[in-house]
């Protein structure tokens, strides 16, 4: 099998692609209409502190669509208290869309479109600005890029391109160092990490599982990459990383093998929320970091892959993502807040 076809196979893991922008079956809100706002307190507090093994619970709430509609396979972040989403695989292929969602007003406003189209990007939120890391161009079978973008103001400018071109991969910031890991380039997984000081990057240790198709979050010290998917299959894999010592440590595995999952860190936990393997998966698992356990939260509404997650406070946000196996781009956003 050539290259392309390799990435074309890992990057969605199924045999037969839907490719019709579908709608999501049920309400207006997943027929591409708007959500209606829900009826919560404002997200700005910090995030809150958890007696050791307390318990964790969660409750999922719809919020608005972005104004763009339906895609999959995007990238988020949060930067100045708004939520911004990037690129995404739309039925014509990429798409260099950007728009940030204020999660207090709970309204969307468009931003300036990324410089080229893009799927499977990674972003981050880095000394105040918006950076979008890697992806895979055009369509389907597409080039892996190593490019960087920067959002300063309401402009687009290059920063420094990474050493490997991947997309599906994972990108968090943990001190002053925006740190990448997994993703596939070239038709096959990266395993290196790659770390960035702000103006120059440099690789670090390989993953010992490397897989495309993760997620990762932060608790400040450690990189958490969770799940992913190497050849077609889909994993259980729950990894750290130190930025410091430069070095992986294998953790539990998740209760559910998936891959094109939403990960966020909040209260303590490190919240894995739907993905895909054989189906589309609305299992929503935490670790706690401190007692190094798994614990089982509600599903979420729809179930989803390729989607984009953070996190504020004690709310987790998720963002479009396909509802199917495949392209089947969702426009559905939900919140669960963490109690």
């Amino acid at each position: 099998m050539n290259a392309r076809a390799l990435r074309v196979a890992a990057a969605f893991g199924a045999a037969v692609l839907l490719l019709s922008v579908a709608s999501c079956p049920g309400s207006s809100c997943e027929r591409g209409g708007k959500c209606p706002a829900p009826r919560s307190p404002s997200p700005s507090s910090p995030a809150g502190t958890r007696a050791p093994g307390a318990a964790l619970s969660g409750t999922w709430h719809r919020i608005p669509s972005p104004p763009g509609g339906a895609r999959q396979e995007v990238a988020a972040a949060v930067v100045g208290g708004k939520i911004y989403v990037a690129g995404g695989l739309v039925a014509s292929g990429a798409t260099a869309r950007v728009e940030a969602y204020d999660p207090v007003a709970r309204e969307w406003s468009r931003v300036a479109p990324l410089p080229i189209r893009l799927h499977h990007p990674m972003a981050v939120g880095y000394h105040g600005r918006l950076y979008v890391i890697g992806g895979i161009t055009t369509g389907l079978g597409g080039a892996d890029s190593a490019r960087v973008f920067m959002l300063e103001g309401d402009r687009w400018t290059e920063a420094p391109s990474m050493h490997h071109a991947r997309g599906a991969g994972s990108a968090v910031v943990v001190g002053n160092r925006i740190v990448v890991a997994g993703g596939i380039g070239g038709g096959r997984e990266v395993a290196p990490v790659e770390l960035f000081d702000g103006k120059t990057w440099r690789d670090g240790a390989d993953m010992p599982s490397p897989l495309d198709h993760v997620g990762a979050a932060t608790d400040g010290r450690y990189v958490y990459v969770a799940g992913g998917r190497r050849s077609g299959s889909h994993f259980a894999s729950f990894q750290r990383y130190d930025p410091v010592a430069d070095a992986w440590h294998r953790l539990r595995s998740m209760p559910t093998a998936r891959s094109g999952l939403g990960v966020a860190f909040a209260a303590g936990h490190v919240v894995v929320i739907g993905g895909e393997g054989p189906r589309i998966f609305p299992e929503v698992e935490a670790y706690d970091v401190a007692r190094g356990a798994w614990i089982r939260l509600d599903d979420m509404g729809v179930p989803r892959h390729g989607l984009g997650t953070v996190a504020i406070g004690t709310r987790v946000y998720t963002f479009v993502g396909g509802f199917r196996v495949g392209l089947a781009p969702s426009p559905v956003c939900e919140e669960l807040v963490l109690t």
